[in-house]
């Protein structure tokens, strides 16, 4: 074995890598000299959901990924490089309640969906979960950053919670019509 692929070999282990490579054959041709957490990523979603859509040099770009409307990596070495948009409706009122639980979410109401950036998929799920339970009156904002950093550290320490593994919600599965 030859070149980088012995590198990510060596870093993120033989099983994984071949699994990203099968599945997303050239993800890891793109990735090679992104940083470590976005490539990381990267080739994450390419096992898990196959070859992205688009690719760019600085991003790749899953649509209708699972029960994602789409799922984006960036490039960037920055917090919040792994996106995930769900198909959710916001009501306007409740748009400063999602601000104020924040954890790196965005709202589009024209397109109606909102998403979730983080360095984890796991993460970003807790975060739409979580959203989902502001938007319905389950949790107040408050309590949903709170619910956050405690689910959070959970799943950090290896005690991977519910919330943090699939979504809690049916997203729509149509987008707006324009």
């Amino acid at each position: 074995m030859r070149g980088p692929l012995r590198g990510l070999l060596g870093a993120i282990g033989l099983g994984f890598v071949l699994a990203a490579h099968a599945q997303g054959a050239d993800v890891g041709r793109f990735v090679r000299t992104w940083p470590p957490g976005p490539r990381l990523a990267a080739l994450e979603m390419a096992a898990k959901y196959g070859s992205p859509d688009d690719v760019s040099a600085e991003r790749l770009l899953w649509r209708h990924a699972g029960p994602f409307a789409s799922i984006a990596v960036n490039r960037s070495d920055a917090t919040g490089y792994l996106e995930h948009a769900v198909r959710l409706d916001v009501p306007v009122e409740k748009t400063g309640d999602l601000h104020v639980f924040d954890a790196g979410i965005a709202i589009y109401h024209l397109r109606g969906e909102v998403s979730a950036r983080g360095e984890r998929e796991s993460d970003n799920v807790l975060a739409l979960n979580l959203v989902y339970d502001v938007i319905i009156g389950r949790k107040t904002a408050e309590e949903a950053r709170r619910a956050f950093a405690s689910l959070r550290a959970q799943s950090v320490l290896g005690r991977m919670p519910a919330y943090a593994k699939s979504l809690n919600f049916r997203p729509r599965s149509t987008p707006i019509a324009g």
